[in-house]
């Protein structure tokens, strides 16, 4: 058949799309090359503010898939990339300068409504740091995870007993994955398009908490105080909870390969002897377009545009308890739960059989792979591993009875080698506050 007349829609790479950031006319199609994107102009919102349409299950969403296996029998923390298929590949900088889930994540500005004011890059050049609300965001990211029999393409999934533990990001469903959790919370049953994190660590400001550059962080504030001040900004608005951690640790070592991430990007400001915290934006210098880089262990670091999201300051991390001599609660992954420092009966799903690790600035060598937490990286052991060696990142965690423990991430100022993307403590009961404690904005929208 003769074609007489041939329609396309405008179309470009992710990399173009973000950097143009147009308006697109009302009714105006909008094609992402690179991940199978469609969006549709309404002749007032940026191209970036747009809702987004990915096809199921497309061949140009395939290749977008990455992961890691982890060979959880050895104790060097070097990663392998993989595909879909478990075979291995090394991606080069510029596969992860343009790939769809990488690309679009950069620092904005946001209103208290959570709209993008400003679009920066990685770094957030050419956006005014200094204003609220400096944060970075992420686009939906699609996982699945797994431990499985062996380490090549013929694997078989075997959670209970699997030695190869596997994990890959999409930035459209595919068949086994599910969209991250961390996408449903703050009220988000229907899930968010976008997941918005502080680039810095929260600032007082009186009735409200800020994330923005030149200023001293809140602490000594209980992780309540933390989320009603988040929370008060408006609808959307909360702090960094277990959800958002996790997806961090998958994507930092998706990024980078290796479970060391202290050696694999910088320490962050962690020496034992620095006595206090610095003020945000004092790694900014330091990081390049992408939102990655950091000094010495006196200077900050930044993965993601997330300025010191290891050391400098424990970060309160909602939605998960430790219950001394019980189990571990963490909130619905559904949205349906409420977040709090202490949940309440109906937000939480349960551990069973399960006994809370004993630990004091150990080094973990394993993970609980268990539901409900299957898709977090929590320790299940409190010994084997060192700064060097499988996990690379230390831990804490107390079993009183009758007590009721939080989440603590990243390290502090002084957290020497323990710290990282994998540290956590949950030696701290409801109601702690101390001056190395300070909080991260969450928003979604």
């Amino acid at each position: 058949m003769t074609r007489k007349d041939l329609i396309q829609y405008r179309r470009d790479t992710t990399a173009n799309w973000n950097s143009v950031n147009p308006v697109l006319a009302n009714g105006e199609p909008a094609y992402d090359t690179v991940s199978g994107l469609l969006k549709i102009g309404d002749g007032v919102t940026p191209y970036l503010n747009l809702p987004g349409y990915t096809p199921s299950y497309t061949k140009r969403s395939s290749e977008a898939i990455i992961g890691i296996e982890w060979d959880t029998g050895s104790t060097d923390p070097t990663l392998r990339w993989i595909d879909i298929n478990g075979n291995t590949v090394i991606p080069n900088e510029t596969y992860w300068n343009t790939h769809p889930i990488f690309s679009q994540i950069v620092r904005v500005r946001l209103d208290a409504a959570r709209n993008e004011v400003e679009v920066g890059n990685g770094k957030g050049d050419g956006i005014t740091l200094t204003s609220n609300y400096i944060m970075s965001r992420f686009p939906r990211i699609y996982v699945k995870y797994g431990k499985y029999t062996t380490n090549d393409s013929t694997a078989v999934q075997d959670d209970a007993s699997g030695r190869y533990y596997r994990t890959w990001i999409s930035p459209a469903p595919y068949d086994g994955f599910h969209l991250d959790y961390a996408y449903y919370q703050e009220g988000f049953v229907a899930p968010a398009n976008y997941l918005y994190l502080g680039s810095f660590t929260a600032n007082d400001e009186s009735t409200v908490i800020g994330s923005k550059s030149g200023v001293a962080s809140l602490v000594s504030t209980t992780m309540s105080t933390f989320y009603s001040k988040a929370q008060a900004i408006g609808t959307g608005w909360g702090i960094t909870d277990v959800y958002d951690w996790g997806l961090i640790q998958r994507l930092f070592y998706i990024r980078f390969g290796n479970l060391n991430s202290q050696y694999i990007l910088a320490p962050g400001r962690t020496k034992g002897s620095n006595t206090t915290a610095l003020s945000s934006g004092a790694a900014t210098s330091l990081l390049n377009v992408y939102g990655h880089g950091g000094g010495t262990d006196t200077q900050g670091m930044a993965v993601f545009g997330l300025e010191n999201w290891w050391g400098n300051l424990w970060q309160p991390t909602i939605g998960l308890n430790v219950i001394g001599e019980g189990n571990i609660r963490i909130v619905k992954p559904d949205g349906t739960g409420a977040l709090a420092e202490q949940l309440a009966a109906g937000s939480y799903l349960e551990t069973s059989g399960f006994t809370p690790v004993v630990a004091s600035g150990t080094y973990p060598s394993a993970c609980l792979f268990a539901d409900p937490v299957k898709g977090l990286l929590l320790p299940s052991n409190n010994s084997g591993g060192s700064s060097t060696t499988y996990l690379c990142d230390g831990y804490h965690g107390s079993n009183t009875g009758g007590t009721t423990y939080i989440l603590l991430a990243g390290g502090h100022r002084a957290s020497a080698a323990l710290a990282g993307v994998g540290y956590l403590y949950a030696d701290a009961a409801i109601g702690a506050v101390d001056s190395t404690i300070g909080a991260r904005l969450r928003a979604l929208k």
